[in-house]
């Protein structure tokens, strides 16, 4: 329950995640590193499998971070079924366990947004608009406000405390979502569902706040804190005033200073940019793709619209939620910019982060960090000048530096795949250290990007 009184912490959302590998080589066949089972009684070619030719490609990942590109048919009572990149139709269906894999995910290549057409997204005069919600355990839904009190009432929700929603993804019926479980809900004005931006000037006082606040379209910002969201935003200004009531459809975000949660379980991306927490036992079930979800309901979606699985959310950490707690330039120039966490549609959370020149990073690691994987590349628009050299290294306080790490990237050879072992022991005090050196160009085009990198944590400490 949300107390004026109790309300304590920042409208922060921690984009908890789960993370692709990118441009990772597949090292074996399936059948070797992930003790795949072939059925004799069902193919590529059947009925149940459909054509292997025209099935999405994914990459699946292993617990040893081993990433294999498939062509999927399905996921179904514990267990992956898929073909091979290159198996012909009337191939035999492949399966490995569930319980043997991290997570599935779309190429960056892949990834784009690609909004679902649904009469939610349609406008009705003089209703609200749809709203993308974004909740404290990185869950985000998109949907329409249930205004009728029936509605609310046969679903159980309290007035003037939780937000019912009918959800793009999740099939007939609206789900109950309570205010202390959300973050920051957008409306959304065109069908493309496209982010709303803030200006500048109201970036900066929302950063610096504390409070609950909302923004409307017109750019004003209140503060104060948020009794409910519907079809009206009801924010009470001062603890003895009438709380202030504005239309949805003159609001362009809201922001509740609600603490982060951490994720746990399954969950899915879909191609929409919703993220969908699913019931416990999803994977056991028949159709994963239809599974319950934790919000209520059940997922609505087909296989090409799902571009990210996590199948133990709290086991994996994108580097691009680990805070940088220090940078500075190297020792032949006199500054340079912050790393920057590059947003877009990188499924399971796991943003790129672009590092803009000569200089040094460190990051603070989860407590119980085991491994780190991704990519490194030249930035786009360097490769054919870029020149530099990427030191990836594990530090803590008393202990030696061990390096991770040590790669030249060039017009010859632009990237880089990586994937070690970081210091056992569970430290709640270990970094990251990144150093990008300059080559024999000179510094100014060596700017590279960290692609979808992941820390693996022992979540079962």
């Amino acid at each position: 329950m949300r107390h004026l009184s109790a309300r304590v912490g920042s409208a922060a959302l921690l984009l908890w995640a789960v993370v692709a590998l990118a441009g990772g080589q597949v090292t074996a066949r399936p059948d070797e590193k992930l003790g795949v089972q072939q059925s004799a009684s069902e193919t590529a070619a059947s009925p149940a499998a459909g054509s292997a030719r025209g099935l999405v490609v994914r990459t699946l990942i292993d617990r040893s971070l081993h990433s294999t590109p498939v062509r999927l048919l399905g996921i179904s009572r514990g267990q992956v079924m898929y073909a091979e990149i290159d198996d012909p139709p009337g191939t035999l269906v492949r399966r490995v366990e569930v319980s043997s894999l991290l997570a599935i995910v779309a190429a960056p290549e892949d990834v784009k947004l690609k909004p679902g057409r649904s009469p939610l997204l349609v406008g009705e005069p003089n209703s609200p608009p749809p709203v993308r919600v974004v909740m404290t355990d990185g869950q985000v839904v998109i949907g329409r406000v249930v205004e009728d009190a029936a509605g609310r009432e046969n679903n159980g929700a309290k007035e003037g405390s939780d937000l019912l929603l009918e959800v793009l993804a999740l099939g007939a019926g609206p789900v109950t979502i309570k205010l202390d479980q959300i973050a920051r809900v957008e409306t959304i004005f065109d069908a493309n569902l496209s982010q709303p931006r803030v200006a500048a000037g109201v970036a900066r006082d929302l950063s610096a706040g504390k409070d609950d606040a909302v923004v409307l379209v017109n750019g004003d910002l209140i503060r104060g804190f948020v009794e409910s969201v519907g079809a009206e935003v009801v924010v009470a200004l001062k603890p003895d005033e009438p709380a202030a009531r504005y239309p949805l459809a003159r609001v362009e975000r809201v922001l509740i200073a609600n603490p982060v949660t951490t994720a746990s379980g399954p969950c899915v991306w879909l191609s929409d940019g919703s993220v969908i927490g699913l019931s416990a036992g999803a994977a056991g079930v028949a159709d994963f793709f239809a599974a319950g979800a934790r919000l209520g309901g059940s997922l609505h979606v087909k296989p090409a619209e799902v571009i990210g699985v996590a199948f133990e959310a709290q086991s994996l950490v994108p580097l691009s939620a680990c805070k940088a707690v220090e940078y500075h330039a190297s020792s032949d120039r006199s500054w340079t910019r912050a790393p920057r966490v590059v947003q877009g549609d990188a499924p399971l959370g796991a943003a790129d982060i672009e590092i803009p020149g000569p200089m040094t990073v460190e990051w603070a690691l989860p407590t119980r960090a085991m491994r780190l994987a991704g990519t490194v590349r030249l930035a786009r628009s360097t490769k054919r000048w870029g020149d530099c050299v990427l030191v990836l290294e594990d530090v803590a306080p008393g202990m030696p530096v061990k390096r991770l790490f040590n790669q030249r990237l060039t017009a010859d050879a632009p990237s880089a795949s990586f994937d070690v072992a970081i210091s056992p022991g569970g430290r709640a005090d270990h970094r990251l250290r990144l150093t990008l050196e300059s080559g024999e160009n000179g510094p100014i085009l060596d700017r590279v990007v960290l692609v979808r990198p992941i820390v693996v944590i022992d979540a079962g400490q």
